[in-house]
């Protein structure tokens, strides 16, 4: 716990300098290596009595993102090499469900696309719900037009092979839909269903950014559904107000009932810093947050 707390500290007073072997102000790549986080804090009733965060909520149900450290690594002919480890509750909290590394993987370059080795995320919509890591391998191409997404990944809970796609086309000016697909035992965070599929959409409408994502995975065991929605908007620089809705219902009773409303903002306090104050309504109760993250 005393390591935990002085590299969180260590990693608070490395935001206040720039970051070693970042971009230039022209955006040129800069070759060679660079360490990072993206470190989440503050406090929520979330989990009953008011408690610190050291991950990123969601839906005001759960955490989501990981505050993590990463060291990064750029090459002349367009390779990039990442490993990132957690350090909140999420990885490293007495009750964690999730594995280190957060993410370890090389990448390089294949004609107008690209070909990851190691762990990564995922594929799929818009990352809402099907958010998590694994070791395998991803292709992304540019299919006529449209982005393509392809993992290909191991399953150490089900060992099975699983498999996630993605393509997604701006159909027009600001308006961009995606269509995804997951199929193998344990695909949706190893649970009985071993097929799914989700359409999601981003809409630019004037000021206002709308997201949306909709989702089926079946099983042996039944059905899961999800579905949410999105709106965001910038009423001055740097501050961005929102509101969500989220529901979930599954039949097989492995990942429980989802119906919440969350509004909050997200408010740019300096070049390193976002703050998040947020409330919600879910499972009958009121939940807030006061975060903040910390990038470099």
């Amino acid at each position: 716990m005393r390591l935990k707390r002085a590299l969180i500290g260590a990693l608070v007073l490395a935001c206040c300098v720039p970051a070693l072997g970042a971009d230039d102000e022209e955006g040129e790549r800069r070759l060679g290596w660079k360490a990072g986080a993206d470190i989440f804090f503050g406090l929520s009733n979330l989990g009953g009595p008011v408690k610190r965060i050291t991950d990123r909520q969601w839906a005001a149900v759960e955490t989501s993102e990981p505050s993590c450290v990463h060291l990064d690594w750029a090459g002349a002919a367009g390779d990039d090499v990442r490993l990132s480890l957690g350090v909140g509750d999420a990885y490293t909290g007495r009750d964690r469900t999730t594995k280190q590394p957060v993410e370890c993987w090389w990448r390089r370059p294949v004609g107008s696309g690209a070909i990851t080795f190691g762990k990564h995320y995922v594929p799929f919509a818009q990352q809402e719900w099907e958010y998590e890591t694994r070791w395998g391998a991803m292709a992304e191409a540019d299919l006529a037009g449209a982005a393509l997404s392809l993992s290909a990944t191991h399953n150490p809970d089900t060992s099975a092979l699983n498999a996630t796609i993605r393509v997604a086309r701006e159909m027009a000016e600001g308006f961009e839909v995606g269509l995804s697909v997951g199929a193998g035992r344990g695909w949706c965070y190893s649970t009985s269903h071993s097929s799914g599929y989700a359409l999601d959409a981003v809409a630019e409408l004037g000021p206002v950014t709308l997201t949306t994502e909709a989702l089926i995975a079946d099983g042996p065991n039944g059905r899961y559904t999800f579905a949410f929605g999105k709106a965001m908007t910038e009423a001055r620089p740097g501050w961005r107000p929102y509101l969500g809705a989220y529901y979930g219902h599954d039949t097989a009773d492995e990942m429980g009932e989802l119906r919440s409303a969350v509004i909050g903002m997200e408010i740019d306090a300096g070049p390193n810093l976002m703050l998040d104050p947020g409330y919600g309504r879910a499972s009958g109760r009121h939940v807030w947050w006061l975060s903040a993250k910390l990038s470099f």
